[in-house]
């Protein structure tokens, strides 16, 4: 057992998981276009300065970092900052709880992982648990979760392209290129769509926490542990993000949390346990 890979995943799904509530907090001052711009532009600046003292990658693959910006760092956070105008944070983190339902699919195909028995189990069990936790009275409109739903699938091509690319590149710079490509295009697609947004000291403080803390630290764990595990194994432990998603939002939003929750959370922990077997 990896455990400095095992353990870098745990710490990435916690970070994750605290995106929601404060994503649902900023949405409440910007539109979805301009969160994602402002997300992505504190991870531009830092990797901008970063390449200017360490220097910019040698020969970079740009058909796969254009891929991981498309399917990672643009499309599922426009996703999911549409999706969560619709629906409750908590509803959001277990709904892109989901890609391990796709990548263990993608991975066999694509990838020629093996299908073990382990694998199919707990990603049923985590399938199971996901449920649970959905259908248990949390309010959210269907169109919110359908837009999440294609985040989800979204994130799953995702990690098939980490994978990939992995073999060619660093986490670093894995992180520095894309963030260097992400901000501009969003930053283009929010100006003639969405009214500049007024933010105070506060709000601006939040963005740098979502960016830098929730964006760039756990997805540079994801990565450096990806490099050591399969990714179909990998990727189940993204159903930890719900759970730790869904006790943000109640210390700081004030959501619900049901007893079926509560065993759905706990499905969904066992589902990473079983899968690792």
């Amino acid at each position: 057992m990896n455990i400095r890979a095992y353990t870098e995943m745990s710490i990435s799904a916690v970070l994750y998981g605290l995106t929601f509530p404060l994503t649902a907090i900023l949405l409440r001052t910007m539109g979805p276009l301009y969160l994602s711009a402002m997300r992505s532009l504190w991870s531009f600046i830092f990797f901008a300065v970063y390449f200017l003292l360490r220097g910019y990658p040698k020969k970079p693959h740009y058909r796969l970092l254009v891929g991981i910006t498309v399917f990672g760092a643009t499309l599922p956070l426009i996703l999911q900052n549409f999706g969560m105008l619709y629906t409750t944070a908590s509803l959001a983190s277990i709904i892109q709880s989901t890609p391990p339902v796709f990548v263990v699919i993608l991975a066999f195909f694509l990838l020629r992982e093996r299908l073990t028995a382990s694998k199919i189990a707990g990603t049923v069990i985590g399938i199971i648990g996901t449920i649970v936790v959905m259908f248990q009275g949390i309010e959210g409109s269907l169109y919110g979760n359908a837009i999440l739903a294609c985040s989800a699938v979204s994130l799953a091509i995702l990690a098939i392209l980490e994978k990939v690319t992995l073999s060619k590149h660093t986490p670093v710079e894995i992180l520095g290129v894309t963030s260097l490509m992400a901000f501009p295009v969003l930053l283009l697609a929010a100006l003639p769509l969405e009214p500049a947004p007024a933010m105070d000291a506060g709000s601006l403080l939040l963005t740098v926490a979502l960016s830098l803390g929730c964006t760039v630290l756990p997805y540079f764990f994801w990565l450096d542990g990806l490099k050591d595990l399969e990714v179909s194994r990998a990727i189940v432990f993204s159903y930890g993000i719900p759970a730790f998603g869904i006790v943000f939002s109640m210390l700081m939003l004030h959501e619900t949390i049901t007893m079926r929750t509560i065993a759905g959370m706990l499905m969904i922990f066992i589902s990473v346990w079983v899968a690792q077997r």
